[in-house]
């Protein structure tokens, strides 16, 4: 009966949030592109790989409150049924090529978002990091690279639907935090004793520096790709 009341008790939790969070974005984006689900469905996956990871292995949760966060909140958050049927409306609205790119960004960016929590998670010696050059490009090269081309592909999108610039930098600038946020978070996790504030907030700046060059690189990207296309 606790589990029951324990998934009952995360699942309202977890249905209220995507549903102001869905609101929110559908006032920003609109209907035209699925961004609200797409958005829920990523942030989502990030953090059920960064639970599972963490709390299963990491924390000894009790078993309630592991079902409220990831069988409950998590479940009744995210959302594949809702991916399932805007994209078939966009089939039946005759936009087949948004429904592709819906399926597109969705299974890639789930997929990204769900292995960055779980390698968040998981930690690791920053000794190691700095003299493994496979680690090192997992931890800085390929999640910029994976910014850089899911950038790209969201600013061709924009491009299509003639995006309002303001709507532009409302995703760039979500995007980046979300990006900045992750990456801070991983370096944490290697740390055995917190950085100075100092060094965390010049690490920060240096990821949104690299953030916003990733972006102005995809825009320019996009822009060439529109005018040779």
């Amino acid at each position: 009966m606790k589990q029951i009341l324990a998934i009952a008790l995360g699942g309202s939790m977890g249905a209220v949030s995507r549903f102001m969070v869905a609101n929110a974005l559908i006032a920003a984006f609109g209907r035209g592109f699925p961004v609200a689900t797409l958005f829920i469905n990523v942030t989502g996956s990030f953090l059920m790989g960064f639970l599972a990871e963490w709390i299963l292995q990491r924390v000894s949760f009790q078993g309630e409150y592991r079902l409220a966060l990831l069988v409950g909140s998590l479940g009744a958050y995210t959302t594949f049924s809702t991916f399932a049927i805007e994209t078939l409306y966009l089939f039946e609205g005759g936009a087949p090529l948004r429904a592709f790119l819906n399926i597109g960004l969705s299974v890639l960016l789930c997929l990204a978002g769900v292995w960055l929590g779980m390698f968040l998670a998981r930690g690791a010696s920053p000794t190691i990091i700095w003299w493994s050059p496979q680690l090192f490009l997992i931890g800085f090269l390929l999640p910029w690279m994976l910014f850089l081309i899911s950038a790209l592909g969201i600013h061709l999108w924009l491009d299509s639907i003639a995006c309002e610039p303001l709507c532009r930098r409302v995703l760039d600038l979500l995007g980046l935090s979300f990006m900045v946020a992750a990456m801070t978070f991983w370096w944490l996790f290697r740390f055995e004793r917190p950085p100075e504030l100092s060094g965390l907030v010049l690490f920060m700046v240096i990821q949104g520096l690299l953030g916003a060059g990733c972006l102005a690189l995809a825009a320019w990207l996009a822009e060439s790709l529109a005018k040779r296309f």
